[in-house]
């Protein structure tokens, strides 16, 4: 009893001297009891080594939840183009049912940089939300984009939106083979998505990102227009830019200024939408098509069909009763004589 009351006693006046041996004189055996009672330094070292670390992803988001816009880091808004009357549906569709796919973000323990959904975010904006549903990443900001370029099933990005990621990844300081690797292709597909933009200048480009002109039409009309000629190229978009074509009249467009000369471009340039107009009020004349040419075609065919019934005749016919045959005689038969007769007109 008294050893254990000098043990206390001694923990009690927060001594840093460890007791390392004591003995208790009992059946001539020693028990060491050094190990179990400690200092009161010794006692703190230990309640300050027992606590857990500090769980480093407890600051981050769970993998779904409602993040706050003014939170968010916005630096891939420009790689995605603006589609104005897709804008103006999401807003309609998010006021009557709610956002059913949220956006996807990086939570990199720093940042939550928005990788896609800049359309979505648009809407809440338009809407004056503050919170707005996400996907995180739970990642670095490269693995996060790897996993999420591999999940979208290629229906989200459009080529030239590729090429304006691989753009800006590079212009951060990655290497071609480190944003290859980010986005889980070859070096090669990154330099055919590289080229895209070369016959692009910033101006295009803008244009592209603001709606003016559509991917399809930059990557089949406006490259290689620019590639050919940069000042039609110019004259091109500063007249889109006055007055909107959609694709398909531009595509039109396109086809006439292939086909025309100089002086004609020039004034296709100046002034594409008069153009379109006078041509859709111009009545479109087809030529009559050659009499020998049309009766030929036709016998062709008719050649053509027959030869292939001959074919069939045995597989398919010929198992049939009698009386199918007799039919198909009398219709025969029928040809037969309509081809004489045409035979004996052509001679007279």
């Amino acid at each position: 009893m008294d050893v254990w009351i000098s043990a206390l006693f001694v923990r009690s006046k927060g001594c840093q001297v460890a007791i390392k041996k004591l003995v208790i004189a009992k059946g001539g055996r020693e028990s060491f009891l050094a190990s179990l009672i400690l200092s009161s330094g010794d006692m703190n070292r230990a309640t300050t080594t027992a606590k857990p670390d500090k769980d480093l992803n407890q600051d981050r988001l769970p993998a779904q939840d409602l993040v706050d816009i003014h939170r968010l880091d916005l630096r891939f808004k420009q790689v995605r183009i603006n589609r104005p009357r897709l804008q103006s549906r999401l807003v309609e569709s998010i006021t009557r049912e709610g956002l059913h796919l949220p956006i996807q973000i990086a939570d990199t323990g720093e940042q939550l940089v928005v990788i896609d959904g800049y359309q979505r975010l648009q809407a809440f904006c338009t809407l004056q939300k503050d919170r707005i549903p996400a996907h995180c990443y739970q990642h670095s900001l490269e693995e996060a984009i790897r996993e999420w370029f591999a999940n979208q099933n290629g229906r989200n990005l459009d080529p030239v939106e590729e090429a304006w990621l691989i753009q800006q990844l590079l212009d951060e300081g990655r290497s071609r083979t480190q944003v290859a690797k980010s986005l889980g292709r070859g070096e090669s597909w990154i330099s055919r998505r590289i080229a895209l933009l070369e016959g692009l200048s910033p101006s295009d480009q803008q244009a592209l990102r603001e709606g003016v002109i559509s991917s399809w039409a930059a990557s089949r009309i406006l490259i290689p227009l620019a590639r050919a000629n940069r000042g039609d190229a110019d004259q091109l978009m500063q007249a889109l830019q006055e007055s909107h074509l959609s694709t398909r009249e531009l595509s039109t467009w396109y086809q006439h200024y292939l086909q025309s000369g100089a002086q004609q471009r020039t004034r296709l340039l100046s002034h594409p939408r008069l153009f379109l107009d006078a041509l859709q009020q111009t009545p479109e004349t087809k030529p009559e098509p050659d009499p020998l040419q049309k009766w030929m075609g036709e016998l062709k065919q008719i050649s053509y069909k027959l030869n292939q019934l001959q074919r069939q005749l045995k597989e398919q016919l010929l198992p049939l009763p009698q009386q199918h045959h007799l039919r198909v005689e009398a219709a025969a038969l029928s040809i037969q004589e309509s081809a004489s007769e045409i035979h004996q007109k052509m001679k007279a």
